[in-house]
């Protein structure tokens, strides 16, 4: 099968301006992320400090050493889980600034580039009755999107 090449440029660019429009027009994701990001990482401070506290407790006999062996376990399991979900955070986030800055190059163009195919699309498949199969590059860009 086969569609003209130009309908083909103008149907991908489409498709690729309109997953631009959507990562730039949500407001501000990323303080979605940063915001609790900062708090997990005050969380996570707060634990070690207090496994530092418990240990000093420990030190000064003012705890058994099985009053510490609970306490130590269950501020250390909490301190498992913030830092899990912190760098969950973070990965999310760095995955939203790469593309924003893919969207913000696309926004720029008013056409298809060789430059974007290079950077966004691997191959388009092309199916009877004009169905496009394409195959991305960078997976994230098109994250909220099921081709």
């Amino acid at each position: 099968m086969s569609i003209p090449a130009r309908e083909l440029e103008k149907t991908l660019f489409e498709i690729i301006s309109k997953q631009t429009q959507i990562i730039l027009g949500v407001d501000n994701v990323n303080e979605a992320i940063v915001e609790p990001q900062s708090d997990y990482a005050r969380q996570i401070e707060r634990i070690d400090d207090d496994r530092l506290k418990l240990y000093e407790r420990y030190v000064h006999r003012e705890i058994t050493a099985d009053e510490y062996k609970i306490a130590k376990a269950y501020l250390d399991e909490e301190f498992s889980r913030l830092t899990q979900i912190h760098a969950t955070l973070s990965t999310a986030q760095s995955a939203n600034m790469e593309r924003k800055k893919i969207a913000e190059k696309v926004a720029v163009e008013n056409t298809l580039t060789r430059p974007l195919v290079d950077l966004l699309i691997e191959k388009v498949l092309i199916y009877p009755g004009e169905k496009i199969q394409i195959e991305w590059k960078v997976k994230n860009f098109f994250a909220d999107r099921h081709e």
